[in-house]
């Protein structure tokens, strides 16, 4: 998603990925195999290894890790479609992750995850 930079200095972003799939999430995040295998990918420690890997992979101040489900399909009783764990992770903090259910479709989830994300994100910076 890109968003319109108002200030006349330029905006800049170090890393951004997707990583879908658990190989992907281990591979390019070092989500340990023990998070998946015991929380799965849709989950608080999943999406708090995500921001933390994605932080220090990247050698950022800052990462945002989003999972969940979307839908149409793919939920359960435990793991209904809409839910989502987001987490950020900031210097000298400890990672914060937050859990979510969101209403609407697939793509209304997702803009809300994605959005939901980005407030952690302002909350924490400026806490």
């Amino acid at each position: 998603m890109t968003r319109p930079n108002p200030s006349p200095a330029p905006a800049r972003a170090g890393a951004a990925g997707l990583c879908y799939a658990n190989e992907a999430k281990a591979r390019e995040l070092g989500v340990p195999q023990g998070v998946l295998a015991r929380h799965g990918a849709v989950s608080a420690p999943c999406a708090q290894a995500m921001a933390e890997g994605a932080r220090e992979r990247w050698k950022s101040d800052c990462a945002l890790a989003v999972t969940g489900i979307a839908g149409p399909g793919g939920g359960t009783k435990a793991k209904p479609v809409g839910l989502a764990f987001v987490a950020c992770a900031l210097p000298g903090r400890a990672t914060i992750v937050e859990r979510h259910l969101l209403p609407g479709n697939r793509e209304t989830v997702r803009s809300r995850a994605a959005i939901t994300a980005l407030h952690l994100l302002i909350r924490k910076a400026l806490s």
